[in-house]
């Protein structure tokens, strides 16, 4: 529905603006409801890797042996990243139509949306692979450069 809403014009865009109400981008309440499941799935996910004395570290190494626990790893983190794609989307949605220094439907500056594309329901998983890379790296050969 965003590209949608993209070819409205900031006109036409202020006339339906009141209606809008709850419905409205992140302030909806079927989004905040996928808010709210995201952080129960990851508790139960981590509860699973504790009961079985494994680290997110280990599923990612040991893929083929856990391939269970790594699919959904890396559905959260589907996920995620499709969360962080909408933000992205709603916030340059809300800067072509009504502006960037304004205050949105429900009350909140739109900068603030800049600020919650920030948050990520699942950091272990996206900071586990500045780990991975980081090992790599110490790990890789090193090569001179010809000067």
């Amino acid at each position: 529905m965003l590209h949608i809403l993209e070819t409205i014009t900031p006109y036409d865009y202020h006339i339906i603006r009141a209606g809008l109400g709850h419905g409205s981008g992140l302030d909806s309440p079927g989004f905040l409801s996928l808010l709210h499941i995201a952080p129960r799935i990851g508790d139960a996910f981590e509860e699973q890797l504790k009961s079985r004395g494994l680290t997110y570290d280990d599923i990612y190494r040991r893929h083929e042996e856990f391939f269970g626990l790594h699919d959904v790893a890396e559905r959260m983190l589907d996920f995620d990243e499709r969360v962080q794609v909408f933000r992205f989307h709603h916030l340059k949605l809300a800067q072509r139509i009504i502006g960037g220094g304004v205050i949105g439907t429900m009350g909140t500056p739109v900068e603030v949306l800049q600020q919650r594309m920030q948050h990520l329901a699942y950091r272990e998983l996206w900071d586990l692979r500045n780990q991975i890379t980081a090992k790599a790296s110490a790990n890789a050969p090193q090569y001179k450069t010809r000067g």
